[in-house]
């Protein structure tokens, strides 16, 4: 892996930056080239090599404006020609600016030469292939009292942008460190003390002190093996013999409710022999005055040590999986997509063994089973381009997998879990199946009522992939919808004409139409009330789409687009299904059907999380012929339970004797706005 070290003992700047690059044999041509596909004219750099001394780089503007706004810079960067990534990463770094300096009230523009060198350092980084820039500590000159106001203001708000970074303040002069330079080290920097590379070669770009003094900028590029991720911890200790030792329990338990990265108790003999422990804990820099004043405060200690120290770790996915006992989250370690690692978090396992009562290590074997799965994808090289995008209006995007989608939001699993996201927020959604961004562009035509327009979508689908569900559905019920729409329209300008004549002879008379005449007219079925407050069918009109949904008299409606209808009026639940500007209706019907003995084998029964799931069953078989289909869910047999009833009983029962049960299955109804 190609790496560049910045030495910045003796100061900074972007121009002793690009000049240092140029001294590693980058051309000038190179650099013209960049500021080209970047769109900026009027702008050239003047390179002085002076042997062993380096080069000193000055950009020189030969016409045009001084200074740029942000919104020039927007509007370069969405028409240059450069890398993507580079153009991303310069947005980064001003838009980082652009924050800051709005918190502080400034209002000034930007330098169009410190842009354009900008521009060349990433366009330089990028040739090289650099996969990552160390520096060293940033050293910054401490403040004169000629400073002006304006130059007070930029030192502001450079401390701003590199909150959290190592820097050393020191007095006297020193190269004065500008907003873009902090941000550009923000962005493509890694503060490491130590670094260990090969390197291949070095350069050195001179630069002014204000003072007039030159000094200089070293650079050095090598190689270094392993990718693994970096940062930077502060470790406490203290040692402890007069303590009980009831107090560590809460004190650790308070450390890590405070941030702590870890927090760990070693057995150790102090002073004339006597038993003590040592209190470890590692921790983020910004939390060391409050966890040591935790430890004075809880603990007997009358001292502490605390020192930096550098770590290398794998990088760390969580997923989540849908086990047979339910969803477990899961940790999949690894160097970047070569896994080591990957179990079930142990309190997710815990959860669900003591919900289902199962032993723990059953939960835990087979979580970690499917996890293997999970972690077998993830080692793929290309697996970072499976996954769906979800643009959002408000300019940010969600990478993941588009699991779920219900009538008002989606359901996404993202590396930090599942989210789940209204779809007012979502432009658009971008998926990484073409025949998945194909139906997604019919369902957008569907809803506008475009649908010739949106049946073509789902035929092109079905060309793609002619096992896609979603596609086979969407054409198959468009077809039954165009094919009846024909007919509607003829029957419409009959009923226009009629409407016409008798209007003209005085016969029209106007009625207003209650909600459940309009279901028997626009769906097709007469609906009331029974026992218990279920809501029954009771009476199906024929070349209705009700009947055409498979809707049969006897039916219960169960729920109408997730929403139980168990203890709503059948006036409430014919305007859920009557509601405006939805052509389909999702709902959930419960069927009770005769079942002859053995019709229903084990092959049929599938035990899933929901409950028993009927699956395997052929057109010409009996369970076809009495009504069944695949995807059914099986609720009674014989006007009892199986939900907490075990898989073998139930299939004792059914093989037994005949009987009746109840089955709940999905429907979608497709209705017309006028019927």
């Amino acid at each position: 892996m190609k790496v560049a070290y910045l030495n910045l003992r003796n100061g900074i700047s972007s121009s002793a930056i690009l000049g240092a690059l140029v001294d590693t044999g980058v051309g000038v041509d190179y650099l013209k080239k960049a500021l080209r596909l970047a769109g900026l004219k009027g702008i050239r750099f003047n390179i002085v090599r002076n042997g062993k001394n380096g080069s000193m780089l000055r950009t020189i503007l030969k016409a045009g404006g001084s200074e740029i706004s942000f919104r020039g810079i927007k509007r370069l960067l969405r028409s240059g020609r450069l890398n993507d990534s580079t153009l991303k990463k310069i947005g980064d770094m001003y838009a980082s600016i652009e924050r800051d300096k709005r918190s502080l009230k400034i209002k000034k523009t930007y330098d169009i030469c410190r842009f354009a060198e900008i521009v060349a350092i990433s366009a330089c980084f990028e040739l090289l292939g650099l996969k990552r820039v160390y520096f060293s500590d940033i050293f910054i000159p401490g403040p004169f009292r000629a400073e002006g106001k304006e130059r007070l203001t930029e030192r502001r708000l450079v401390f701003r942008i590199i909150k959290g970074v190592q820097v050393s303040v020191e007095d006297g002069s020193g190269a004065h460190l500008t907003p873009e330079v902090a941000a550009l080290l923000k962005v493509y920097g890694h503060y490491r003390n130590n670094v260990l590379f090969k390197p291949d070669i070095s350069g050195y770009g001179r630069f002014e002190e204000r003072d007039g003094n030159e000094k200089m900028l070293e650079i050095i590029l090598g190689e270094e093996h392993g990718s693994y991720d970096s940062d930077s911890v502060i470790v406490i200790e203290t040692a402890i013999d007069d303590t009980p030792p009831i107090v560590y329990t809460y004190v650790c338990r308070r450390l890590f409710e405070m941030g702590a990265l870890d927090v760990y108790l070693t057995n150790v003999y102090m002073k004339k022999g006597r038993p003590g422990q040592l209190i470890t804990v590692i921790i983020n820099e910004k939390l060391l005055n409050d966890a040591s004043e935790l430890l004075f405060r809880e603990t007997q200690t009358s001292g502490l040590r605390y020192y930096r120290a550098d770590r290398m770790k794998l990088y760390r996915k969580s997923r989540y999986i849908n086990s047979r006992f339910g969803k477990v989250s899961v940790k999949i370690i690894g160097e970047k997509n070569d896994v080591y690692h990957r179990a079930p978090e142990y309190e997710s396992c815990e959860k669900i063994a003591r919900k289902r009562k199962v032993p723990f290590m059953k939960v835990y074997t087979e979580c970690k089973r499917m996890a293997l799965i999970i972690a077998l994808f993830l080692a793929l090289d290309t697996c970072r381009a499976f996954c769906d995008t979800v643009n959002l209006r408000t300019g940010g995007q969600i990478k993941g997998i588009v699991i779920e989608e219900y009538m008002d939001s989606i359901l996404i699993s993202t590396p930090k879990g599942e989210k789940e996201i209204k779809k007012e927020i979502i432009k658009s959604i971008e998926y990484d199946l073409l025949e998945q961004n194909l139906v997604a562009m019919g369902d957008k035509d569907m809803k506008r009522g475009n649908y010739e327009r949106a049946y073509y979508y789902y035929e092109k689908a079905k060309k793609v992939n002619p096992d896609y569900k979603d596609a086979v559905n969407g054409s198959s019920y468009l077809s039954g919808y165009l094919y009846r729409r024909q007919f509607a329209k003829k029957a419409e300008q009959v009923q226009q004409h009629q409407f016409i004549e008798d209007y003209s002879k005085g016969m029209y008379v106007e009625e207003k139409e209650d909600d459940m005449e309009k279901l028997k007219r626009l769906v097709g079925m007469d609906i009331k009330a029974k026992k218990g407050m279920y809501i029954v069918v009771e009476k199906i009109y024929a070349a209705t789409p009700a009947m055409e949904a498979g809707i049969i008299k006897g039916d219960y409606i169960a729920s109408i687009w997730g929403r139980l209808t168990k203890y709503l009026s059948p006036t409430d639940v014919a305007k859920e299904i009557l509601k405006p500007g939805h052509m389909e209706v999702k709902m959930a019907i419960d069927r009770n059907i005769a079942c002859e003995k053995g019709v229903l084998r084990p092959e049929h029964l599938s035990l899933e999380f929901e409950g028993i799931k009927l699956m395997n069953i052929k057109q010409k078989s009996r369970a076809y012929a009495a009504g069944l289909r695949d995807g059914d869910m099986l609720l009674e047999v014989d006007s009892r339970s199986v939900r907490y009833t075990p898989l073998k009983d139930v299939i004792k029962t059914l093989g037994k004797k005949d009987g009746k049960i109840l089955i709940r299955r999905e429907i979608t109804i497709w209705r017309t706005k006028r019927g």
